[in-house]
């Protein structure tokens, strides 16, 4: 991140105070923008009942923040969302579907957690932050971080 200033004086007039968009914190200094997450998936094929990706994510307090599942397709937007600058940890896991997958969704009806992964995160203030999770059953999975 580039932080350029500028200062101008102009003649018998005091100097100003900045000028912020963002809160002032207790210290009176303005509280750091919240940076954007981005996840997405490139998931390979296939459980053969169907299944469904689950994405957590958690503070570094270990407080959820995020926690999101979709259906298990080949490529999908799973997150796009605004979050206070930070470091977060990210995991993934899939789970396959015991027989068709139900519908409504229901939890019950679902193979235990497998093929898990996860990453650490770095969310800048006013900054954007990609994550792509590529995974495919039964050959693991890599999380990248742009």
């Amino acid at each position: 991140m580039t932080l350029v200033a500028a200062l101008s004086c102009t003649a018998g007039e005091p100097p100003r105070e900045p000028r912020t968009a963002s809160p002032r914190g207790d210290a009176g200094l303005a509280e750091p923008a919240n940076g954007f997450l981005r996840v997405d998936a490139v998931l390979g094929c296939c459980y053969t009942e169907g299944g469904f990706l689950f994405v957590r994510l958690a503070t570094e307090d270990g407080d959820v923040v995020l926690e999101e599942s979709v259906r298990y397709v080949s490529r999908r937007r799973i997150v796009a969302h605004s979050l206070p600058p930070g470091t977060y940890s990210l995991e993934t896991y899939d789970r396959a579907c015991l027989a068709a997958c139900p519908r409504p969704f229901r939890v019950g009806a679902l193979d235990p957690p497998t093929n898990r992964c996860g990453a650490t995160i770095v969310v800048h203030p006013a900054g954007r932050t990609t994550v792509v999770v590529d995974k495919t059953p039964g050959s693991g999975c890599r999380i990248t971080v742009a």
